[in-house]
């Protein structure tokens, strides 16, 4: 099952002006969805602040950090999997 597909089941639907910024190609899988968030920040990090595409960026990645951290509580990731994506999140890197 894609990340896609994944989200699509859920309850309440993500509205579609987010939905576009998702990267739902990849496997539901905590790291691939920590992956995007990644990949979401440093976009928008390298792109204009100024715009509504940046912004619908920084909140693509934060939803891919909730979705990924809801996997885990769904599937029984367990307190040190949650840790995990907290510790990537907080890295340096995010921040440059």
């Amino acid at each position: 099952m894609t990340f896609g597909e994944w989200i699509d089941r859920r309850e309440r639907p993500v509205p579609e002006p987010l939905h576009r910024h998702l990267d739902t190609d990849g496997p539901v899988t905590a790291d691939a969805m920590v992956r995007a968030a990644e990949r979401a920040a440093q976009a928008c990090a390298a792109g204009s602040r100024r715009n509504r595409d940046a912004a619908f960026g920084l909140l693509a990645a934060d939803a891919h950090i909730t979705y990924a951290c809801l996997w885990l509580v769904l599937n029984d990731g367990g307190t040190d999997a949650l840790k995990s994506v907290a510790r990537r999140v907080a890295r340096v890197a995010w921040r440059e």
